[in-house]
């Protein structure tokens, strides 16, 4: 291992328009600041669009291009995605096999950068964000694999500020529901960790229950809260150029998801219609919050992901068309940056929504937040709801009626104040957990170069 400078290599690719993922992408950086001087890399589907994006430090490896799967994972189905996954698992498992034998000489066979980047890391993040420990996250099980070649490597292998994408040990795996399958992965996998940090109590719970009892796993928090926003002057320009004025009402913030939509008045059977239905109601709420405090509304697109259908600015014009008051709802469409947008947020009275790392980032910014969440995703109840004791402030869209999230926002902004002097404080201890992520991956470092100079 570099005495110097440690290696680390991010094996899951981020995508950079979306603005919650660049956040936390910013966050694991500064968290690592902790080892000292570090060269990181991390996998990239879209280098062309990333390295614009990322921080100029960051290498980009282009695993699409060098596991020769671009046209299964660009834009591909499901299905194609699936065919993608299962060469890339193929292929680490030969390179794992061929590396038994020739050791870094097969280097000399499979040049590629992705292998040579594997052999000279230092650490390899193999799972972190909301990605499941099993079935990963674009590269379905490549947690399992991939841990399996750190440890033939003789690398060291870590979750990083992990919440689970589930609240139990059942996960769909290709469609297959199978309990006992998903558990011996995961429990294989974990046991293969040198260290497990989570950022929920649900997930290091769940993680405790299912991993050996020597693997150090624990509950940290959120990295993404350690972005800094941007300096007063540059939110200053943002607000002139798209026009967003204080006046004597409230300057309300939204980031609103088509998936949370979507799963809204579940008697639809139709997925159009529940979007329809929840667009609508919405709107309505809106519409009666301007009436009622003559409120400025500012849509946050927190990601812009067209390749994926994942672009909220799409669901910010959807919900304009339906309101009334069409003067004073204002979307976001021009592309910022993940520090801009918290800055920017950091101005709202309050914010309503369910992108995660924007209601993070608001609240870190001192803003009271409403948090939107359906009863399947429990990332708002963990990472909002507990972290930041915002318990109270969270609507479920499983039952959706405007009338009662009128009145949870209406609570919200008579709160205001009270809570807006009890966030500093929480603050504090939000990043202090999300700083022991680096603190505890250091003392891991530190620990490993004791053992080798000791031999």
């Amino acid at each position: 291992m570099n005495k110097d400078v440690t290696k680390i290599l991010i094996a899951e690719h981020m995508p950079t328009l979306n603005k919650g993922a660049l956040e936390l992408v910013e966050g694991i950086l500064k968290s690592l600041n902790a080892l000292g001087p570090t060269e990181v890399s991390i996998f990239s589907l879209y280098p062309a669009l990333d390295r614009k994006r990322y921080p100029s430090r960051m290498r980009l490896i282009d695993i699409c291009k060098d596991l020769h799967i671009e046209r299964y994972l660009r834009g591909g189905t499901a299905n194609a995605e699936l065919l993608g996954s299962f060469l890339s698992g193929i292929q680490h498992l030969f390179f794992v096999s061929l590396f038994r034998i020739f050791g870094e000489n097969v280097l000399g066979l499979m040049k590629n950068a992705l292998w040579r980047e594997y052999c000279s890391s230092d650490v390899l993040i193999v799972c972190m964000n909301e990605d499941d420990c099993v079935n990963g996250n674009y590269l379905k099980f490549s947690p399992v694999y991939i841990s399996f070649l750190a440890k033939t490597l003789h690398k060291l292998a870590i979750v990083y500020a992990n919440s689970s994408t589930k609240t139990t040990n059942i996960v769909w795996v290709w469609r297959l529901k199978s309990t006992r399958f998903w558990k011996t992965l995961a429990r294989y996998f974990l046991n293969n960790m040198d260290l497990v940090t989570t950022r929920d109590k649900s997930t290091f719970e769940l993680y405790k229950s299912l991993a050996g009892s020597g693997i150090p796993i624990y509950f940290t928090g959120d990295v993404g809260l350690l972005l800094d926003p941007a300096i007063p002057s540059t939110v200053k320009r943002i607000m002139a150029r798209e026009g967003i004025e204080r006046n004597d009402g409230l300057l309300i913030g939204a980031s609103i998801t088509r998936r949370l939509l979507l799963h809204s008045f579940p008697e639809y059977s139709e997925s159009d219609k529940r979007y329809e239905r929840g667009v609508a109601e919405i709107a309505n709420v809106f519409d009666r919050l301007v009436t009622k405090y003559r409120s400025n509304i500012v849509f946050i697109p927190h990601s812009i992901e067209f390749y994926r259908n994942n672009d909220d600015r799409v669901v910010g014009y959807d919900i304009l068309r339906k309101m009334n008051n069409k003067a004073r709802f204002k979307v976001i469409s021009n592309e910022f940056t993940p520090q801009e947008l918290k800055g920017l947020m950091g101005q709202f009275d309050i914010l309503v929504g369910d992108r995660i790392h924007a209601l993070i980032s608001a609240l870190s910014m001192g803003v009271p937040c409403c948090a939107l969440a359906y009863r399947s995703d429990r990332r708002p109840h963990n990472l909002v709801g507990r972290d930041f004791q915002q318990e109270e402030w969270i609507f479920e869209v499983d039952t959706f009626k405007a009338d009662a999230l009128l009145k949870l926002l209406i609570n919200l902004i008579s709160s205001s104040e009270e809570i807006r002097r009890s966030l500093p404080t929480i603050t504090k201890g939000a990043r202090r957990r999300a700083m022991l992520n680096g603190e505890l991956l250091k003392t891991l470092l530190s620990a490993r170069t004791a053992n080798i100079n000791s031999v």
